[in-house]
């Protein structure tokens, strides 16, 4: 019988590449997502895929939760809503999809057999922040919507690692980027909005030279957590650090605009909107990230960018 695998927020961005990641490893893999609106959840992103079992409905809704937690080996929890600026202007919707949903789901795992569960906590956590490098245990003061209902949620599963002896691997991930991200909306993050702005050969606006992000592909993503997966070795509640590849904003943007073959990039003053929730430009320490796997390596920037920007030009009619 090959191992199983729960995958909640399985339909969206990153959680369809983990569905797809563990199911071509051989796993049986069962993904709940309610397909809700504005989290990029889609039914297509997991059709066809072998061995995937897509249940279309939210996780509060899933009546034997606790009895599919008991068939899996391991649940990974994805299930998010990215759009910081969107949270802004509707924060119960915001703490509904990043805090709330993650109660709904340690409640089941109290009922069940499994003990193990990853989950995709947010670089968004620390906030803006002088401290240089970023380790596991730096303070984590979040000054937007979307990073205090993430922290609110990985204190859930800190605190309920201990009571109800659970072993938590919780991965703080930066801008991801990727195939399947979204590409319609008013709030597509920081790659998203810059490779949108490109193919329609519009300005790209940058605010500041020196502001730096640390950007991680989707399938390096996958690729961390499947090794994470394979190992019997966190006990408890354990954060680590994943920071990708390291570029100032302004390389960011000059690169999107070489690869896309259009539009520009040009230098501005940070508008008050967008500073009030900067996260900042320190980067994060991958040392103890390192120490748990082992030596980790990223797909080159430039290569993974422009896949993305393919995918983007043919799903965005």
């Amino acid at each position: 019988m090959p191992p199983h695998v729960l995958i909640l927020g399985g339909a969206g961005f990153l959680g369809s590449h983990l569905a797809q990641g563990f199911a071509q490893q051989g796993w049986r893999v069962t993904v709940i997502d309610g397909l809700l609106p504005n989290t990029g959840g889609q039914a297509g992103h997991v059709a066809g895929l072998a061995g995937v079992e897509l249940i279309d409905r939210p996780i509060a809704e899933v009546a034997d939760l606790s009895s599919r937690l008991d068939q899996a080996q391991l649940v990974i929890d994805a299930m998010a809503w990215t759009a910081h600026l969107l949270a802004l202007e509707n924060p119960r919707y915001d703490l509904q999809l990043n805090a709330d949903s993650h109660l709904v789901l340690l409640q089941a795992l109290r009922a069940s057999s499994l003990r193990r569960v990853i989950y995709l906590a947010s670089r968004g956590q620390y906030g803006s922040t002088a401290i240089d490098p970023l380790r596991e245990d730096s303070p984590m003061e979040p000054n937007d919507i979307q990073g205090i209902h993430k922290l609110a949620a990985e204190s859930y599963f800190r605190v309920m690692a201990g009571r109800a002896k659970l072993d938590v691997l919780s991965l703080r991930i930066p801008n991801c980027f990727g195939e399947r991200q979204p590409t319609k909306g008013s709030d597509l993050g920081l790659i998203g909005s810059f490779i949108h702005d490109a193919l329609q050969g519009k300005t790209i606006e940058v605010f500041g030279n020196s502001r730096g992000r640390s950007v991680l592909y989707a399938g390096d993503l996958t690729d961390i957590v499947l090794r994470a997966a394979r190992l019997d070795s966190w006990k408890g509640f354990t954060p680590l650090n994943v920071p990708g590849h390291y570029v100032t904003i302004a390389d960011l943007a000059r690169i999107i605009v070489r690869l896309a073959g259009r539009g520009q990039a040009v230098t501005k003053e940070m508008p008050a909107e967008i500073k009030s929730i900067d996260a900042g430009s320190a980067r994060m320490d991958p040392t103890k990230l390192e120490q748990f796997l082992g030596t980790v390596s990223y797909a080159p920037l430039e290569t993974t960018l422009e896949r993305t920007i393919s995918w983007v030009r043919q799903h965005s009619s």
